[in-house]
């Protein structure tokens, strides 16, 4: 190829390796060929042309010459976790978009409302609910709907829709609940009254004061009975087992018989209450009348008026048996006998309600010992030895003992180890006083 110069080249012929190209270099013509140009000069490119256009820092131009990303990271000073995260540990950490949620976050809630949505399940929930339904008061405009429980103050009741009739709100125990009565038959409700109609019906005959009575067996009916109400208000029994007042002085009569009755008009002057036995005026063989004048009289057959036998008080505290002429009468009682065994380390302690009781020492192993209690007058209790380890008997509340001319020290005794003696202590009012006694081993000390 013969010697051209650049300006020369024909576009679209480019030059080839072997090529002589002259060009300026620092002011002096130099002669390349193509191959020594391309190893001296780097081609055009706009990226380069770019790049040379910049002036880049030296942590910039380190950047571009780090090994790989690792050497990057290094030269930023950059840790996972803490400068950036990875995708797996941004999905842990962040909750994906969400409307929900986003309108969720648009609220500013509560603790209270937080916890209700940590509770385990539907009871949880109800229980919370009713915690709060129980420490909030309402006004009664507040509740508009629903049934209040009867633990919550409330009737238990629907009571938002009327029953459509007049009922009666009632409380059925066999149910625990409130529930509407209707009226039934006989009965209307009418604004705020109840109306009864209807009733028994019957003959009750024309007896004036005669009080009916139901006749469950003839059907729902009245009819008469023996019992009666008089103008004085007195309660008379006629036809039955009986009860009368007197007519002047209203005294209650008992007797198994219609006929044993007997008022102030039939001439004895003292009302009394009576039971007869037999079927005309008379006490009867075993009646008694319990009298006005404060006696209880025993019958002596069927008279009306006459007993032989009476029981009154005699004076404050005491009573006596007597005729009809005023003589004391007797009294055939017996006495009770408790064998006693008590020792002298814990002896029997007498009562006053014991008085006159009856004591042996049967089946005694040791003397048979007996306190008396605080004297009192009238006391009175009996003794007999029937074992040789014998009884003894000791006044208390410094009392004495008195066996004929003998007397004992305060708080003295009395005693014997004979089997067969016999003796009784009364209080006299001064001393315990031995009488009715048998035996010659009596000793008192």
């Amino acid at each position: 190829m013969a010697d051209q110069k650049i300006s020369e080249l024909t576009a679209g012929a480019p030059a080839v390796g072997t090529d002589l190209l002259v060009v300026a270099r620092g002011g002096t013509n130099v002669s390349l060929t193509l191959t020594n140009l391309n190893a001296l000069y780097q081609p055009l490119d706009a990226d380069l042309t770019t790049w040379a256009g910049l002036t880049p820092s030296l942590n910039a131009q380190s950047l571009v010459t780090a090994a790989d990303y690792a050497a990057m990271r290094a030269l930023l000073d950059l840790e996972s976790g803490t400068d950036f995260l990875s995708p797996s540990a941004l999905a842990a950490a962040y909750q994906p978009l969400d409307a929900d949620l986003t309108s969720i976050a648009a609220l500013t809630t509560t603790s209270f409302g937080r916890s209700l949505l940590e509770l385990a399940d539907q009871p949880a929930l109800l229980s919370a609910a009713g915690a709060a339904a129980a420490s909030h008061a309402h006004a009664a405009g507040d509740i508009t709907s629903g049934v209040l429980a009867i633990a919550r103050g409330g009737l238990g009741v629907d009571l938002s829709t009327a029953p459509g009739a007049d009922r009666l709100l009632f409380w059925d125990h066999s149910a625990l609940a409130f529930a509407y009565l209707s009226a039934g038959s006989g009965l209307t409700i009418t604004g705020t009254e109840i109306t009864a109609a209807g009733g028994i019906g019957g003959s009750v005959g024309t007896v004036d004061g005669t009080i009916p009575r139901a006749d469950g067996i003839g059907g729902v009916t009245l009819q008469s009975s023996g019992l009666k109400i008089d103008d004085t208000d007195a309660l008379v029994l006629q036809d039955g087992p009986y009860l009368r007042s007197l007519d002047s002085n209203n005294i209650l009569l008992f007797s198994p018989d219609p006929n044993v009755f007997i008022s102030a008009t039939d001439g004895y002057s003292n009302p009394f209450i009576r039971m007869g036995a037999v079927a005309n005026q008379g006490f009867g063989t075993d009646g008694v009348a319990l009298r006005s004048t404060g006696k209880f009289s025993f019958a002596t057959g069927t008279d009306p008026y006459i007993s032989d036998t009476h029981i009154e008080r005699a004076a404050a505290g005491t009573t006596r048996f007597l005729s009809t002429a005023g003589v004391s009468g007797r009294v055939l009682f017996s006495i009770l006998v408790e064998a006693n065994t008590a020792g002298s380390g814990a002896p029997n302690v007498l009562a006053a309600t014991e008085s006159g009781s009856f004591y042996t020492n049967t089946g005694s192993t040791a003397i048979n010992v007996h306190d008396l209690p605080p004297p009192a007058n009238g006391l009175h209790y009996g003794f007999n030895v029937t074992d040789a380890d014998g009884i003894r008997v000791n006044a208390t509340n410094g009392a004495t003992i008195r066996y004929a001319a003998t007397q004992s020290a305060a708080d003295g005794k009395i005693e014997s180890t004979t089997i067969g003696d016999v003796w009784w202590l009364i209080y006299n009012g001064v001393e315990w006083m031995a009488y009715g006694d048998t035996g010659a081993g009596i000793a008192v000390t």
